[in-house]
């Protein structure tokens, strides 16, 4: 691997701000690395007419033991982030540095209409992270959106959320941990909302079941790290795993990645309940050894994130009506989960790149431990 100060200041060049040149950095470095490069074509186009797609890159071997998955643009914007965090790993690192009996699969922009277009959420409005749940079974509720979303929906006048007197007499009542459980807990009667997990599976979902049945079920041992942005101190990778507070495989994660490593269900940076998480849906899935591992890089304060997602629902709901702010409301949110600083690039650099490594090294270690019992 090349030197420390090399990596630093050569982070730059692996992040983009637009989702074809994102695309188009990831599939170049996956060429130079010689990986076996794989495409799901979605439907739709992106704002210049571009194709989306999500790109899967596999370096080192199909049927290798040890397979670490880095998952990039689960929700849509924050996908910059993740797709530069492969590129750079795609560009620093070779295949020699991998172990033996070890793949790394890298799936770039789970959520390519998402990023495309500047929005969390898939075309259908859906939060992926809330749509693998079994929608033959009865869905969660969440009675703190249901006292907001009319607020919400609501079509005059033309404010935004940060001036938005009924919202703020919400948040002065109940808080911004309240306000942001009513937005991001996942919610699945109001598709015309925020957060919502949906009543099917959506094209991503059904995209990603492909992709692990393709490449991940022939493995004994996988990490899977799914990069997100928005909670947490700026620029730093938080570490939040799917398993519950004293479980083995929250240990398993500590032991890989140390003891920063915290319950979802437990961390303040995450100040809500999740429903239909990707990461629990992966490890309930692929039925061996599995440490799932969500890298959550901070970037400005909570009370913009919740008042973004209003602003981005309001848009989508009232496209006319807010037309002459439709561009700096997709600004804003490119620019809140991407602040693409040198050094917040810098960090989420060091930070993947760190995790990865240990990622690999935590699998080879249990892999030598098993064989020599």
């Amino acid at each position: 691997m090349k030197h420390l100060m090399d990596i630093i200041d050569s982070a730059p060049g692996f992040f983009a701000s637009s989702y074809a040149e994102a695309r188009r950095l990831f599939r170049e470095a996956c060429l130079a690395q010689d990986a076996s490069l794989f495409e799901h074509q979605h439907p739709l186009k992106g704002p210049a007419g571009e194709t989306l797609a999500i790109d899967v890159a596999l370096v080192g071997p199909a049927n290798a033991s040890n397979l670490l998955v880095v998952i990039s643009g689960t929700h849509g914007v924050e996908g910059f982030a993740g797709s530069g965090c492969q590129v750079g790993w795609l560009r620093l690192y070779h295949r020699s540095d991998l172990p033996p009996d070890t793949a790394v699969l890298l799936i770039h922009m789970l959520n390519p209409w998402g990023c495309a277009w500047a929005r969390r959420q898939t075309e259908d409005n859906v939060d992926l992270n809330r749509n693998f749940c079994d929608f033959e079974e009865s869905l969660p509720d969440n009675p703190l959106y249901e006292a907001i979303h009319a607020l919400i929906v609501n079509p005059l006048p033309v404010v935004r959320a940060a001036k938005d007197a009924s919202l703020s007499a919400f948040r002065a009542k109940s808080g911004d941990a309240a306000l942001a459980a009513a937005l991001f807990s996942g919610q699945y009667q109001h598709s015309d909302g925020v957060g919502y997990g949906g009543s099917q599976a959506t094209w991503s979902n059904t995209a990603l079941r492909a992709i692990v049945a393709r490449h991940a079920m022939s493995a004994k041992r996988a990490v899977v790290l799914d990069v997100h942005t928005g909670l947490g101190p700026y620029g730093y990778g938080t570490l939040l795993s799917v398993e519950a507070a004293g479980s083995a495989g929250l240990q398993r994660a500590r032991s890989y990645f140390g003891p920063g490593v915290s319950a979802i269900s437990e961390d303040p940076a995450v100040p809500y309940e999740v429903h239909g998480n990707l990461l629990a849906w992966i490890a309930r899935e692929i039925s061996c050894e599995i440490t799932c591992v969500a890298i959550e890089f901070g970037t400005l304060p909570l009370a913009g994130l919740l008042e973004l997602q209003v602003d981005d629902c309001r848009l989508r709901n009232f496209h006319d009506a807010w037309a002459s702010l439709s561009s700096t409301i997709r600004r804003d949110l490119i620019d809140f989960f991407f602040p693409a600083t040198t050094d917040w690039l810098q960090s989420a650099l060091m930070r993947s790149s760190q995790m990865i490594h240990l990622g690999l090294r935590g699998m080879q270690y249990d892999s030598a431990r098993r064989a020599a019992h």
